[in-house]
């Protein structure tokens, strides 16, 4: 099992990575469409705490990209993915409910990280590949952790309270007009800050402000933004389906 899923990552390595994208973003899409169909609104809101938790390790990671020629982070798909959950609850469970989830995403990922801290306090055996793999993820991610919490927090407000505004000055109708310029506006202001906090003022080793720029922003939130663009129509779809609200 192991080799084939090390043969399965070493084949996706020989793909260039536009075309990884496009899996990742099926993927991202599927997984909110599956967790609302089957489990309503708990299961959208588990959806957003898995993109948000994926997309602060896949952060860590820079890839190449040949119609840019150069590397950008990763955790575009998914990260672009937690504004169209918080747009989809928006529109079909209303504002507060959509700021609640929101809570309880930022919250999970604080608590998963202090676990995985704990993890790293054990003392382990003297085979400690297991530790340093786990070492190499986890302490950089104290620092995204933090900003990434504020920035998360502060840009999905954005977005609920914008998409909110514009459903009540167009009565509802244009959701497509809503999710683009809640994204456009939530998402830039997210990239700057996000970024400035994580590679520049927390930094041990602080990035130059082109870097940042060309990078962790620009670079990253066009991806971010098309992304938007491509996967709004899914808001139609999760308003058609029929959900599994028994929970509730």
């Amino acid at each position: 099992m192991d080799n084939a899923i090390i043969l399965l990552i070493l084949n996706m390595q020989s793909i260039p990575s536009e075309a990884l994208m496009v899996i990742e973003i099926i993927i991202c899409i599927l997984t909110i469409l599956f967790f609302l169909k089957f489990f309503g609104l708990l299961g959208i809101a588990t959806s957003a705490t898995i993109m948000l938790i994926a997309a602060n390790i896949q952060i860590l990671k820079l890839a190449y990209f040949g119609w840019i020629h150069t590397e950008i982070a990763l955790g575009t798909a998914a990260f672009a993915s937690t504004y169209l959950i918080s747009d989809i609850v928006t529109e079909i469970y209303g504002k507060q409910i959509a700021k609640k989830i929101v809570y309880i995403t930022a919250s999970a990922q604080l608590f998963f990280v202090i676990l995985m801290i704990v993890t790293l306090g054990y003392q382990f055996s003297n085979d400690s590949s297991a530790h340093q793999s786990i070492e190499n993820i986890f302490v950089p991610q104290i620092r995204i952790l933090l900003v990434s919490i504020v920035s998360y927090v502060l840009s999905q407000l954005i977005d609920i309270a914008f998409f909110a505004s514009i459903a009540k000055i167009m009565q509802g109708h244009f959701i497509w007009l809503r999710v683009n310029v809640s994204n456009f506006l939530s998402q830039i202001f997210d990239s700057i800050l996000f970024s400035m906090l994580c590679w520049r003022i927390f930094s041990p080793d602080p990035k130059e402000i082109s870097e940042i720029l060309f990078v962790y922003v620009i670079f990253s939130f066009i991806p971010r933004f098309f992304i938007g663009i491509i996967i709004t129509p899914i808001i139609y779809l999760a308003k058609s389906i029929k959900r599994n609200d028994v929970f509730i």
